[in-house]
């Protein structure tokens, strides 16, 4: 008698010999599964993008099987494979929805718009700032707008940007250094020592 295991090896290794009915029949038994797998780890963070990550991880491990680099009978089950692939999925998702995401803040604050009940004086500070701000490495200037422009706390930014504590700490101190200096370098305020 066959085991689950091995019935599923089987519909890999056809699969991997691009059968067609085996792909069908393999997301009709695994979809499901591959759904409360990323839905158990996308928590709240990615909610709104759930159906988009369950589909790369479904091409991922259709092109994972078709190229062969999940070998049927190797050490590692189909579900620790499949559990690995969604972690990579997840995790590029959110590397690289962090990096869109503060390339378009980046945008939205550098090409600030001034509504009208705005004074002279908060215009000229705004475009100050935003000068200084472009001249700043992009890693600071993150850091600074996501702590004093969006108001996170440093906690949150690190988790966000999954680093120490202590490094966005660092990071703040020198951003804080470099735009004091830019504004120095634009003219806005005199050196002060």
């Amino acid at each position: 008698m066959k085991t689950q295991e091995s019935t599923d090896l089987e519909l890999i290794e056809k699969i991997s010999a691009g059968d067609e009915v085996a792909i069908s029949q393999f997301f009709q038994e695994f979809f499901p599964k591959i759904r409360r797998e990323v839905a158990s780890r996308v928590f709240h963070h990615y909610r709104n993008d759930f159906d988009e990550i369950t589909s790369i991880v479904c091409l991922r491990l259709l092109e994972s099987f078709r190229s062969g680099r999940f070998q049927p009978g190797s050490k590692q089950s189909l579900y620790g494979y499949m559990v690995g692939v969604i972690r990579n999925v997840i995790n590029k998702f959110a590397t690289d929805k962090i990096r869109y995401d503060r390339m378009v803040y980046m945008d939205s604050i550098l090409n600030l718009e001034i509504d009208e009940d705005n004074t002279v004086e908060n215009e000229e500070k705004i475009e100050m700032i935003k000068k200084a701000m472009a001249i700043i490495p992009e890693e600071y200037r993150t850091i600074l707008l996501l702590r004093y422009f969006e108001k996170y706390k440093v906690a949150d930014i690190a988790e966000m940007l999954e680093m120490p504590r202590e490094k966005v700490y660092d990071l703040l101190k020198y951003g804080i250094t470099l735009l004091r200096k830019s504004f120095v370098e634009l003219g806005f305020v005199e050196d002060v020592k």
